[in-house]
């Protein structure tokens, strides 16, 4: 892997034009974030902005290059601090972050679905098809649920 070297003038927290947002204020993250973006996707683009490689975000950031490279591969594994540090160190928002780092973490854990877990479509549609009955036969569907929920009680 090549490293790149970076003169002193376009480091972190030097005045380069073109690489920071007047006055030095955090870039927002935009609110329509396109579907394709990611949160990796952000970070790359701002280390690419401010010629900024893994190994010194790392090192400016006291975390760990690895950590950092699997956050830059698009494994959802920031924290609130590791997010607090990268948006600081880049110029970026940090509640924009955080909120796109949350919902990917969503997206991993509540997509991965264990074996025998029916997807989300599949609930609602059951979900929809058991308000649409009288009470008679929710009753009913509650008692055959419970029996095969606890079958050693039949």
């Amino acid at each position: 892997m090549a490293v790149r070297r970076v003169s002193s003038a376009n480091k972190l927290g030097s005045a380069v034009s073109g690489t920071a947002s007047p006055g030095g204020l955090p870039v927002p993250v935009p609110t329509e974030w396109p579907a394709a973006a990611t949160y990796a996707a952000a970070i790359r683009q701002a280390m690419d902005a401010r010629h900024v490689t893994a190994a010194e975000l790392a090192s400016l950031t006291g975390y760990s290059y690895e950590q950092l490279r699997r956050i830059l591969k698009g494994e959802p594994i920031v924290s609130d601090q590791l997010n607090q540090l990268l948006c600081k160190r880049l110029a970026l928002d940090a509640s924009s972050m955080w909120s796109v780092a949350l919902h990917e973490k969503a997206l991993r854990r509540f997509n991965s679905q264990p074996p025998g877990v029916e997807p989300v479509e599949e609930q609602t549609r059951l979900l929809a098809g058991f308000a649409r009955l009288n009470d008679t036969d929710r009753r009913r569907v509650l008692k055959l649920l419970r029996r095969l929920e606890h079958p050693e009680d039949i």
